[in-house]
């Protein structure tokens, strides 16, 4: 009888789904995603993703030796905090459920098995069966309240982000973070060192002969890297991008930012991610300097979704100038941290589905509130013995090359792997060819006033402009940058041309 009730409910909820995926043509309506802010969708998800998506939030972003790195469109103080509070408060039903349980299935095994107090085997068996039927109840509850409730703060028609501020405010012992108006130090911890923008686009370099005069007689004036960055920044400014801003920005190793005193005085403090002007200034003359400076010019749409990077380095190495730019995007938020926009209001049918499909998940939510009570108390008896901090101080004190850097950022871990319209791939492109311009134009009218000859630069401006194509593919348009070979050769000499073109680093 059980089996066939089983099976009643299995047809009754999973049939019709399945019936639409054997029935669905093939010109069915793709789902198109709305414009959304990141940081709705990080704080819808806190909710709907569960506890790991939560812990992960917060290790990342809690360790008090790792320096902090730009997450841009999320304010990320506010989003721990607000996982620390909905952490907090599904541990309450943790052990609401694990009390439940233990009065279910405990008390009466202690109570007639071990004690055998058969005469209260009446009253025990009631109370059992009440508490059974309680965990199943709150079960259904819990997730009728994560679902619809506790997330209706984050829906697009409630959000307030004002209010979300003063709700959750910041959390304890996380900084204010990478403010990309203020901080101008990035110490990466990983093989990429442009640790929180996103996915590269493109990337080209150019070296110029200073000793070539631009007509014969001609005397060469002196060409200053800082003559170069002031016309560069000029020229970009002159833009006029909307979102446009411009600022500088340094990167420097993980395991050599504690050699550095402006950025780290002490082993067990985390690295600095703000240094004054004329300290990134010398770094900026000296090629041999430990950090690397460069022009970051970045363009973020109105709710922070898609945000354009394009960094520019200009060397000087005895009488060659080197130029050198890096482009990026973070992308949107990827669909499957969007759930909080697929969320309907239910009809009388949706609502007899849904409870009969919150009764078949129930056993789930009782064991996630069970291996949920074992995590507390691994991290209670963990905290006994100092926890995660005692053993990042451990392995500062044994390991002089630890890694100080920042490996990941949140706004990285949620962002999709493309775009998810054409038009914010134009955009972008349309961007950073319009920069690419700019820096190649006022190059080139430096190096002509300064008498020295452009002809090579002007060659290889033509191929710089070019090379940021988009190529039209069967699963969609990509961006083939300049560092890219198209052509029976590609995967074995550049990147590769097609829908992976742009792939997301996995975690």
């Amino acid at each position: 009888m059980v089996y066939v009730v089983g099976l009643a409910l299995a047809i009754f909820i999973f049939g019709p789904r399945l019936w639409r995926l054997l029935t669905k043509r093939g010109n069915a309506r793709e789902r198109l995603m709305p414009a959304g802010d990141p940081m709705r969708y990080a704080l819808a998800s806190a909710v709907l993703k569960g506890s790991i998506f939560r812990r992960r939030i917060i290790e990342m972003a809690s360790n008090p030796f790792l320096a902090a790195a730009p997450e841009l469109g999320l304010n990320v103080p506010v989003l721990v905090n607000a996982c620390k509070n909905i952490e907090l408060a599904d541990r309450r039903w943790q052990w609401t459920f694990f009390a439940l349980l233990a009065t279910a299935f405990v008390l009466p095994w202690l109570v007639l098995e071990v004690f055998s107090f058969w005469k209260l085997s009446r009253f025990v068996g009631s109370l059992a069966l009440l508490a059974q039927m309680a965990v199943v109840g709150l079960a259904i509850y819990r997730r009728w309240c994560a679902r619809f409730q506790d997330v209706r703060p984050f829906r697009a028609d409630h959000y307030d982000p004002e209010a979300i501020k003063n709700r959750f405010g910041a959390a304890d012992g996380i900084e204010a973070g990478f403010d990309p108006k203020k901080s101008n130090v990035v110490v990466f911890g990983r093989t990429n060192p442009f640790v929180g923008f996103g996915l590269p686009t493109n990337s080209w370099t150019v070296a110029i002969d200073l000793t070539r005069p631009a007509a014969v007689g001609t005397p060469i004036q002196d060409v200053s890297v800082d003559d170069v960055y002031q016309a560069v920044s000029d020229q970009i400014r002159a833009l006029d991008i909307p979102g446009l801003e411009i600022s500088d920005i340094s990167f420097v190793n993980g395991t050599e930012s504690n050699r550095i005193p402006t950025i780290q005085v002490d082993r067990y403090d985390a690295p600095s991610h703000a240094v004054h002007s004329g300290i990134l200034r010398a770094w900026r003359d000296d090629p041999n300097a430990a950090a690397r400076v460069y022009l970051w010019v970045r363009v973020t749409t109105s709710i922070g979704e898609v945000t354009q990077n394009y960094l520019f380095r200009c060397i000087r190495r005895g009488q060659t100038l080197l130029l050198e730019t890096y482009q990026s995007v973070i992308p949107p938020v990827d669909k499957s941290y969007r759930e909080v926009d697929s969320i309907r209001r239910l009809g009388f049918f949706g609502l007899i589905v849904w409870g009969l499909t919150a009764v078949a998940l129930s056993p789930l939510t009782i064991l996630n509130a069970l291996v949920g009570v074992a995590g507390q108390i691994q991290e209670f008896v963990s905290n006994l013995f100092g926890g995660p901090v005692a053993r990042e101080k451990k392995e500062i004190r044994l390991n002089p090359m630890y890694n100080y850097g920042a490996q990941e950022t949140v706004r990285e871990f949620i962002m999709a792997n493309n775009y998810l319209i054409h038009f914010q791939r134009a955009d972008g492109s349309q961007m950073n060819q319009a920069i690419d311009m700019q820096v190649l134009n006022s190059t080139r009218d430096l190096l002509k006033a300064a008498g020295v000859d452009d002809s090579a630069l002007g060659v290889q401006s033509a191929s710089i402009i070019q090379s940021n194509v988009t190529i039209a593919t069967g699963g969609g348009a990509v961006s083939i940058g300049g560092n890219a070979s198209v052509g029976s050769i590609a995967q074995r000499s550049a990147a590769a041309v097609g829908a992976g073109a742009l792939t997301k680093r996995k975690a």
